[in-house]
């Protein structure tokens, strides 16, 4: 099975032109993905969909704009370079750019948006199965609105589902950047885990069992690895493991045992890095007691006993002399 991390590293490559421009708004990503699904329907492959960031923002997501596209295509009988080619032949529009990597004989797709300035929107396919993505029929696709756009986009908790999915594969990658959008992820995974509650969204009979048992299992690992995100999730917790029981993705015993299991967890190793801390302290503290212990030959009471030893001699040597001198006069 294909991991995100090498699908990031694959697609995720640098825009046609090196020059910096803005980000992309919402409506030229709908217009990439509106000119996509025109170019498929021309070539008879009608069944498609949006997911990723695009397909959260047209259910609603407030927090997040998107940067590209991100097709499902159904039915094709095609692989990925295969549709690339299919949409790229119906719309000079869009173009195919080879890897940075030379070895490497994907291509990228890209739409243009403009020419003067620049401005080139992402086109991301995908089939069913890579990346768990689940076959969805065709009248369980949801047609959302944007600006004068009606898009296709794959149902809500499908789309929870593959997000963290996401943040599973980001936060067990080896590449740092991809490590780093564990955050954006737990934000998109929270505000359509609120969006599926508040729409009685839930598995439906034609989603494979094997995507929402993998899907119980990450959601644990979330509850758990979350109490850590923040120091108010003593109190988020709670909510959060309340609404993913309502979708009917995980137990509510199960998921407050595991964060229950976390605190233990997080307290045992609080309490070891402080029995670390004040054994280190009490070493530190005989390291420096030991160099300045009182030199023989003195009294307690004597300005040599509480010297320091470069200066306990100075004082002892002295007075060795000064005995010395007094024996002789005598």
């Amino acid at each position: 099975m294909q991991s995100l991390e090498a699908f990031f590293i694959m697609n995720h490559q640098q825009r046609p032109s090196d020059t910096p421009f803005p980000a992309l708004t919402t409506t030229e990503v709908c217009t990439a993905a509106d000119a996509a699904f025109s170019a498929l329907r021309a070539k008879g492959i009608p069944h498609a969909c949006l997911f990723g960031s695009a397909a959260c923002v047209l259910h609603g997501m407030k927090h997040r704009v998107p940067r590209d596209v991100d097709l499902v295509v159904f039915n094709a009988n095609m692989d990925e370079e295969a549709l690339k080619r299919t949409i790229h032949s119906a719309d000079t529009r869009f173009r195919l750019v080879s890897s940075k990597n030379p070895k490497k004989t994907y291509k990228i797709l890209y739409y243009t948006l403009s020419s003067a300035p620049p401005r080139h929107c992402k086109v991301d396919i995908l089939i069913p199965g890579l990346l768990e993505i689940p076959r969805i029929p065709q009248e369980h696709v949801v047609l959302c609105s944007h600006a004068t756009f009606s898009l296709p986009v794959m149902p809500l908790f499908p789309l929870l589902l593959l997000k963290l999915r996401g943040w599973d594969d980001h936060r067990n990658a080896r590449a740092a950047h991809l490590h780093a959008k564990t955050g954006d992820d737990i934000k998109d995974i929270d505000e359509l885990l609120a969006m599926a509650v508040a729409r009685q969204a839930c598995a439906a009979t034609w989603l494979p069992e094997t995507l929402v048992v993998s899907a119980g299992a990450r959601v644990r690992e979330y509850v758990k690895l979350n109490h850590n995100e923040s120091h108010i999730m003593k109190e988020v917790t709670p909510r959060r493991i309340s609404e993913w029981v309502a979708i009917g993705v995980s137990n509510e015993a199960i998921l407050q045992e595991d964060v229950r299991e976390r605190v233990r967890f997080l307290q045992e190793r609080r309490d070891q890095k402080a029995a670390a801390r004040k054994a280190r302290l009490a070493r530190r503290a005989q390291r420096e007691g030991s160099t300045q212990q009182p030199v023989a030959g003195t009294t307690s009471t004597g300005s040599a006993a509480t010297a320091p030893r470069h200066i306990a001699s100075t004082l002892t040597g002295s007075g060795n002399a000064a005995s010395k001198r007094f024996n002789q006069v005598g």
